[in-house]
């Protein structure tokens, strides 16, 4: 007697193929499994990936900021540095693809958002130079944009699509 290495049906010496699967007894048929990466990499959208770029940028330019502001001042501003980093993180848990970093991004930039409008009110009730007052509202419009670009529906379904099904 012998046996299909595929289904394991038994069939008299005579036999050629298995009847269920065509599969002849002298070659074994191999299957293989799909091979599944443990990370699947996807493209980044371009309004994603010009953000992260930016918030990158803005995390070096404030610690550099604040080291070389240090010297000035005689010690180095322990929050404006942490803020660096935590941007730093932000920026490449976005290139990350990670849906945490994506809302603590929301969470800061907001945050950022308020505190802008914080300065530019205090700005305006102990009347600060108009150019500070200006810089602010630039500022605010570049934060605003960066807001709506993160809260875009392709951003948006980039982070909350279920992407990590092998096909």
């Amino acid at each position: 007697m012998k046996r299909c290495s595929y289904c394991g049906a038994e069939y008299p010496d005579e036999a050629t193929v298995c009847a269920l699967d065509q599969t002849p007894f002298e070659e074994p048929r191999l299957v293989e499994a799909p091979p599944v990466a443990s990370k699947i990499r996807r493209k980044i959208p371009m309004l994603l990936s010009v953000v992260s770029c930016y918030l990158f940028a803005s995390g070096i330019f404030q610690i550099g900021w604040c080291l070389m502001y240090g010297r000035f001042i005689g010690g180095i501003p322990p929050l404006n540095v942490a803020y660096g980093i935590l941007i730093i993180f932000v920026s490449r848990g976005l290139r990350q693809c990670s849906r945490r970093w994506y809302i603590c991004a929301l969470v800061i930039v907001g945050l950022v958002i308020s505190g802008i409008c914080l300065e530019i009110v205090q700005g305006l009730a102990h009347s600060v130079s108009m150019r500070y007052t200006i810089l602010h509202l630039k500022d605010f419009v570049v934060w605003l944009c960066i807001i709506l670009a993160l809260t875009r529906p392709v951003i948006r379904q980039f982070f909350y699509d279920d992407h990590d099904v092998a096909t």
